[in-house]
């Protein structure tokens, strides 16, 4: 199952920080195809921790 698939079979269990990162990665596929997961994992924590 390819990634879109998943979105849209679990959508309804998203929360919104989920939702927010589901977004991100559609508006920058590319850079996270290019990206290691800890700089990813860097990116969202810290994102996540200072948004609200």
């Amino acid at each position: 199952m390819d990634f879109n698939s998943r979105v849209i079979n679990f959508d309804y269990r998203f929360t919104d920080l989920e939702d927010e990162i589901i977004l991100y990665i559609e508006k920058n596929r590319e850079e996270i195809i290019q990206s290691k997961i800890v700089d990813l994992a860097r990116l969202f924590f810290y994102s996540a921790k200072y948004n609200y």
